[in-house]
């Protein structure tokens, strides 16, 4: 159960966009996110398949844009040493004048580590380091010299000069996304934006049995606001929408991360999960920009209630 007290998040709208075939394909794409009242254009981050890199291809929408913010969702933390990237999404966010938002995770897909000849660790150990990589980053992002003596990472005095966008501000908003509860927690401690997507089970594929619910999604929120604490009020809650059909789905209980129908059903249902907390909405198929674009013009930038407190 919820305790519904008086809050006002911003509701706001991110794409992500996995490929283009040229600079001028890429920048049209992202213009009409722009254009379509879209907040962020997003880039994943899967070493399989046909997507761009994240990062130059986030580096060009920021010359070619104004408004739109930039993100990944979400960078797979083995793929890169935190010091490498903490310079990376600094430059990012200095070059897009801070509007870029570095989105990380554990990384869950077990065949690309393994076709690319990477350890694919138990979920734990993943997690654990990921949570020292964002430790990392933040002693980097304050300047000075750091040391850091962890299991997975070390560092023996680096000193890197970080460039810094915004006044008073020497990082990148962070957003930490995942499904599992261990995962979850570590996201409500330390980013400023939390989010939610399914579970993937231990085999690193897949969602986990159970996990796209309704209930699923109320529970995982109940978790954050117990984890944050009192930094409950200053988080931002995300999910992912992975899927928009065409039809109303028959449960509506039965796929949180799945819309459907007609415009107006749509609405109703984001405004749904805005009633749980939600007031960020990550679309990821380039196939449903088109379909879900009316929802994003009459609902971004409005203000929801949030139902915070589990109790």
């Amino acid at each position: 159960m919820f305790k519904q007290q008086d809050f006002s998040p911003v509701v706001r709208f991110g794409a992500v966009l996995r490929t283009a075939t040229s600079l001028r394909d890429l920048v049209d794409r992202a213009q009409w996110l722009e254009d379509a009242g879209f907040g962020t254009a997003l880039m994943s981050d899967h070493l399989a398949g046909e997507r761009l890199a994240p990062m130059p291809a986030l580096a060009a929408i920021a010359s070619a844009t104004t408004r739109l913010r930039l993100g990944t969702l979400v960078l797979a933390n083995d793929f890169r040493h935190p010091a490498v990237l903490a310079r990376e999404a600094s430059t990012l966010d200095l070059l897009s004048g801070g509007r870029f938002e570095l989105g990380l995770g554990a990384g869950w897909r077990a065949e690309e580590y393994q076709a690319a000849g990477l350890g694919f660790d138990r979920p734990g150990v993943r997690i654990d380091r990921l949570a020292e990589a964002v430790t990392v980053m933040r002693e980097l992002w304050r300047g000075g010299s750091c040391a850091f003596g962890g299991r997975y990472y070390q560092l023996d005095g680096l000193e890197m000069a970080m460039p810094c966008a915004r006044p008073g501000r020497a990082r990148p908003d962070l957003l930490i996304g995942g499904g599992g509860p261990r995962l979850l927690r570590l996201a409500a401690r330390h980013a400023d934006t939390v989010a939610f997507t399914r579970r993937a089970n231990r085999g690193g594929s897949g969602p986990f049995p159970g996990d796209t619910t309704m209930g699923a999604l109320r529970r995982k929120v109940s978790l954050v606001h117990d984890a944050a604490g009192a930094r409950t009020a200053q988080l931002e809650l995300a999910m992912s929408l992975v899927r928009i059909k065409e039809s109303i789905p028959d449960d509506l209980n039965a796929e949180a991360f799945v819309l459907g129908g007609d415009v107006a059903a749509m609405v109703d249902q984001v405004l749904q999960r805005i009633d749980l907390g939600v007031s960020y909405f990550l679309l990821h198929r380039q196939d449903d920009l088109a379909r879900f674009a009316p929802v994003v013009a009459e609902l971004s930038g409005a203000r929801g209630r949030r139902a915070f407190d589990a109790g």
